[in-house]
């Protein structure tokens, strides 16, 4: 089995301060310090599961970049970093930017003008990509994104704004060539290609979508998930896959969680 190396960031700035999805409200912050022990114990969870967890240093002033699938996207040692379609995220570009090329990553941009927001729309299987639209990335982002990498994409559409990203409704687990998601989240039209390209899908329901149990990572075998999702790993676990699950209530109230809050770098 492959070692999963991980892209993190400390929620030192993490807050909600300003409302840019359906999720935030200034009036129900995150608790600082649970934010904090819950954000340490998945990245104690992922050692323990033995991926690597790289971090990068957060910026002040940029109370989401802790959510470091957001900052772009990563193929072997390319980086398409992402262009943020809210001003407030703007400022977290230049830092992902850097800590890619820093290491050594073939750093590609996109056409001025166009908002993509990387690792959180789009998912890779088997050398394809697959990249949604709806919210926060342009519908011409996908094919843009297949010229600058030369590989094949499938293009499906976010409809319903509580879940604005594509990794919100939707995980994919390559141990097992399995798809998690939330059909309501998705147009018709989608919810076809999603059907006809997995060979094992799981829907989870409306209850357990708003829990964001999509909003998962698998390491191996092994799913990370929110937990009080009892439907949704049952039925992983009939499949044979192993389910850890943690409370990441403080994320939540940001509309963001497990997935949103891990970058894979492999």
């Amino acid at each position: 089995m492959k070692k999963e190396n991980l892209l993190m960031c400390r929620p030192t700035y993490f807050d909600v301060v300003y409302e840019i999805n359906p999720w935030m409200d200034v009036d129900n912050r995150p608790d600082k310090q649970l934010a904090l022990e819950q954000w340490e114990r998945l990245r104690q969870t992922y050692l323990d599961l033995g991926a690597e967890v790289e971090l990068v240093e957060p910026v002040p002033d940029q109370p989401d970049m802790v959510f470091t699938a957001n900052a772009g996207l990563v193929l072997g040692k390319k980086f398409i970093p992402s262009r943020f379609k809210f001003d407030e995220r703007k400022g977290e570009e230049p830092a992902f930017r850097r800590w890619f090329a820093d290491r050594g990553y073939e750093v590609l941009d996109l056409p001025e003008g166009m908002s993509f927001e990387g690792e959180a729309d789009r998912i890779l299987r088997h050398g394809k990509i697959l990249v949604a639209n709806g919210f926060r990335s342009d519908p011409v982002v996908a094919y843009e994104v297949g010229r600058m990498l030369g590989v094949d994409i499938l293009r499906i559409r976010l409809v319903n704004p509580k879940f604005y990203h594509l990794d919100t409704c939707l995980a994919y687990f390559e141990e097992g060539d399995t798809v998690l998601y939330y059909p309501g989240a998705f147009d018709e039209e989608s919810r076809e290609k999603i059907k006809k390209e997995f060979p094992r899908v799981i829907e989870a329901d409306i209850d357990e979508a708003e829990r964001y149990v999509c909003n998962c990572i698998n390491v191996g075998t092994t799913i990370v998930m929110n937990k009080n999702c009892p439907k949704a790993q049952a039925a992983l676990e009939k499949m044979g896959y192993q389910i850890v699950t943690l409370d990441m209530s403080e994320y939540l109230k940001s509309g963001g969680s497990i997935k949103c809050l891990t970058l894979r770098l492999d």
